[in-house]
């Protein structure tokens, strides 16, 4: 009877095995919270207002409410301030932070000069129903541009403008919808360039949803532009607003007038304040030339 034949031991896996097995491991313990709790590491909305949801008490005269519907439904609250004369509407899209009533002090900026103001606060802000995300801003974006045609804005002598990730909300609206000009406000490149300045080394754009792309969108924008940017802003990079700047209209045929303002001595959330005369008489400006 013949014996079995032992079988042959397993080898014995090296070092350079466990130690690539152990950084798989802990790149997935990393990137797995940024694709879980994606949408909460951008947005951070505040529900709670810092003073009163009544504009006209925050100092917007003749201001009111208005509420709309994005196309899923979900119900929106924005203000809208008008301004007399009027020269024209800003559909005013504002940054990831906070709501509208944060955004008083570029409301009144705006009147000065003879803008009409509808800011809108995404789903998840404010009075706004829902969870934001950068399909559900889309979405938003179009309802608000929608109100701005029912208060009475003609497509020529509206201007969408956008701070920060606003700025990503803007241009995907220009790209859609019918306006005079485009204002964009401290732009970044990249939802992912933004966080890759973060966690440097790792791979996060493979795992993020969020895309916020303006920098990959920005060349196929065929109507003026005006960049402004704080040049100490300390969360977007200046850099980052030169480089959407210059990317503006590339790959359009005739491509339109497009400026850029530097903001010295401004940061990333004072620029009504610090910008100041800057800021108003460039806006003012701009706004003259292509509005109608």
């Amino acid at each position: 009877m013949e014996s079995a034949t032992p079988p042959a031991p397993r080898p014995r896996r090296g070092w350079p095995f466990r130690v690539a097995r152990a950084a798989l491991l802990a790149l997935v313990l990393i990137l797995l919270p940024l694709v879980i709790f994606e949408e909460k590491l951008i947005y951070f909305p505040a529900r709670d207002p810092a003073g009163s949801f009544d504009p006209v008490q925050m100092g917007l005269a003749r201001a009111r409410e208005v509420e709309t519907a994005a196309e899923d439904g979900v119900r929106l609250h924005a203000w809208w301030v008008p301004a007399e004369p009027e020269r024209a509407v800003v559909l005013f899209l504002h940054g990831n932070a906070g709501n509208l009533t944060h955004r008083a002090d570029h409301v009144r900026l705006l009147r000065e000069i003879g803008c009409s103001t509808l800011l809108l606060d995404y789903r998840g802000y404010g009075k706004s129903e829902g969870s934001p995300s950068e399909k559900g801003l889309a979405r938003d974006a179009r309802a608000a541009h929608a109100l701005a045609l029912s208060l009475g804005a003609r497509p020529e002598s509206l201007v969408v403008l956008g701070e920060s990730i606003g700025a990503a909300v803007a241009l995907g609206l220009a790209l859609e919808r019918p306006s005079a000009a485009v204002i964009l406000v401290s732009p970044f490149t990249s939802v992912a360039e933004m966080r890759s300045r973060v966690i440097p080394l790792l791979p996060v754009e493979w795992v993020m949803r969020t895309k916020h792309d303006n920098l990959g969108r920005i060349p196929s924008l065929d109507r003026p532009l005006l960049v402004l940017h704080g040049e100490g802003d300390e969360i977007v990079p200046f850099e980052m607003g030169r480089r959407v700047f210059e990317a503006a209209g590339t790959a359009v045929a005739s491509p339109p007038p497009k400026e850029f303002v530097a903001l010295p001595g401004t940061g990333h959330n004072d620029v009504p304040d610090m910008g100041g005369r800057r800021y108003r008489d460039a806006i003012r400006e701009f706004v003259a030339r292509h509005c109608r």
